[in-house]
């Protein structure tokens, strides 16, 4: 998992980012650290203008776009392949060309049917060349449609206020006061804030969904209860309807089995009738909810399963009891009814 990362307020350039970034990795269960402007789906965001050599904009289009600075190590450290060129290097300094890296959904937008990796391409008033190109991620929101996205390389885009982002074998958890130790070591007057884990960041950008999701939850929770007092109703209605018919049965020679039977093959052909077209609906519909599902597609196959079963044992259970009281009568008693 990614560790956890520390905001650091470098006010005037005070101390050594990459001094400390030295000093982590030396931690033990450190495996790679970078910086970052920006992390992904945090509260703050960065676009500027761009000019793309070759593409003609549309009338009014908005050519300013999202970016964060990173460092050497930073796709790695966040485990983002590079799937072409390469990443940021520890050499893109002031002293060097000034480079970027930007994702797929940027490439496809500007550079469709052309080579990306290679073209320079003005930003803040001076050329910058593409040289590598990763896949779309997420950036502001989880649910934020494909968004084209640069990444800069931070020594040559100084900003003060930076992210630590270390990748650790055990509990980031663990790794907070050695991160703090080593900035106290650094400078004791840099100030630390929001030293926490990835998980615990990524929190924050989950809770919109975690509010909804349990809402609905309990929504249909309470849907599930409902219908499964409705089928109650319904079957225990249909069986008081039929008790005449139901004695007849029982006197010429049905067993307690057969009568159960018939009761609750009536009562599940409903229910497989309404399952059948409520899973139709729920595929139908489930590619308006693509953009709040995550770390699951919109056809999970799981989820298509495990609801209409639940559904049928909610309602094979609330069909069992009228059913087991049908079977209970007595069929002397139930000839003498109107």
């Amino acid at each position: 998992t990614h560790g956890p990362f520390v905001c650091l307020e470098a006010e005037n350039g005070r101390g050594d980012p990459h001094q400390l970034r030295e000093r982590l990795l030396a931690a033990p269960g450190v495996k790679s650290v970078a910086f970052t402007q920006q992390p992904p789906l945090g509260l703050g965001e960065s676009d500027t203008g761009i000019e793309v050599p070759g593409y003609v904009p549309a009338k009014n289009e908005n050519m300013s776009i999202q970016y964060t600075g990173v460092t050497e190590d930073y796709f790695t450290t966040m485990g983002i392949p590079v799937t072409k060129g390469r990443p940021i290097l520890a050499t893109d300094d002031t002293s060097s060309q000034k480079v970027l890296v930007v994702n797929q959904a940027f490439a496809d937008k500007y550079f469709a049917g052309r080579e990306a990796v290679g073209t320079a391409i003005r930003v803040r008033g001076a050329d910058h060349t593409i040289v590598g190109v990763v896949p779309t991620g997420k950036y502001m929101r989880l649910g934020e449609p494909p968004t084209a996205f640069m990444f800069f390389a931070q020594k040559q885009h100084f900003e003060t206020g930076l992210f630590v982002l270390a990748r650790t074998t055990g509990d980031p958890n663990a790794l907070v006061p050695v991160l703090r130790s080593s900035v106290a070591a650094l400078d004791p007057a840099l100030p630390i804030s929001n030293a926490k884990s990835m998980n615990q960041h990524l929190g924050i950008a989950l809770m919109p969904a975690r509010l909804t999701g349990a809402a609905l939850g309990i929504f249909g929770l309470i849907g599930l209860l409902l219908a499964a007092i409705g089928m109650y109703g319904v079957m225990a209605y249909s069986v008081s309807q039929r008790t005449r018919e139901i004695g007849i049965r029982m006197a010429i020679g049905a067993a307690t089995r057969d009568v159960i039977q018939l009761v609750m093959r009536q009562g599940l052909t409903l229910v497989a009738i309404g399952a059948g077209v409520g899973l139709a609906g729920a595929i139908a519909l489930s590619r308006a909810l693509r953009g709040v599902l995550y770390g699951g597609g919109e056809n999970d196959l799981v989820t298509f399963f495990a609801v209409p079963v639940v559904l049928v044992l909610v309602a094979m259970l609330a069909t069992w009891i009228p059913a087991r009281r049908a079977a209970a009568t007595d069929p002397l008693a139930a000839l003498r009814q109107e």
